[in-house]
């Protein structure tokens, strides 16, 4: 959209208004031009008071006329919650416990996980509910105890839902599967779970989970 002076003044005249900062700034220079890449946050009523969210991505082309900067182009862009990332991690776990992978399996979690799980007993009874929370040693017991060839893992996955930002959040999801083991067995059949997942070191982790919700 080519820009109109007229036209911008009308709609801060009808309450168009910013209040964003720029984060994680990044500017190339190249002679007389040059490229900022950053995230807006912040945010931004329209007219008629609808609030906007942040955070945006953002993009400026710069030229330096007569010794000074100027904005010849400027693009902003909702930043969209990584759903196909998230999603692909607790795959890529399952799949992982499936074959026996143990590496992969705890590279896919965090160095801290915290679980709740609903046991089996009388309905709304809240004294089904356990869980805990686990340390690193304490999580590498456990996925230890699904790589040997006693053990036997399935498990279908159904995305139902993500609510995300950009470093944090949880994804729900509907599952079918089985468990066996010199000591016990067991299956599930259309059970929600709901995962949490947090950004570490620029990369999904998942950092808890509640079993059995319904």
């Amino acid at each position: 959209m080519v820009f109109n002076k007229d036209r911008y003044q009308a709609l801060f005249d009808s309450g168009l208004d910013f209040d964003l900062e720029w984060r994680d700034l990044s500017v190339k220079v190249y002679g007389t031009s040059a490229v900022s890449n950053a995230y807006l946050y912040g945010t931004i009523r329209q007219p008629g008071g609808t609030i906007i969210q942040t955070p945006h991505r953002n993009t400026v082309t710069w030229v330096k006329d007569g010794g000074k900067w100027q904005v010849v182009q400027f693009h902003t862009s909702e930043l969209k919650p990584d759903v196909q990332g998230t999603q692909e991690l607790i795959s890529r776990y399952h799949k992982a416990i499936v074959d026996r992978d143990l590496k992969t399996a705890r590279a896919c979690l965090g160095s801290e996980y915290t679980r709740a799980f609903r046991q089996a007993g009388v309905p709304d009874d809240p004294k089904r509910w356990a869980g805990g929370y686990s340390k690193a040693e304490d999580i590498d017991e456990w996925l230890g105890n699904f790589t040997t060839a006693e053990v036997t893992y399935e498990n279908a996955i159904e995305f139902l839902h993500a609510s995300l930002t950009e470093e944090s959040g949880v994804v729900v999801t509907r599952e079918t599967g089985s468990f066996t083991s010199p000591e016990q067995s067991g299956s599930w059949e259309g059970v929600i779970n709901l995962w949490w997942v947090a950004r570490m070191d620029g990369a999904w982790k998942i950092v808890g989970s509640v079993h059995n919700l319904q």
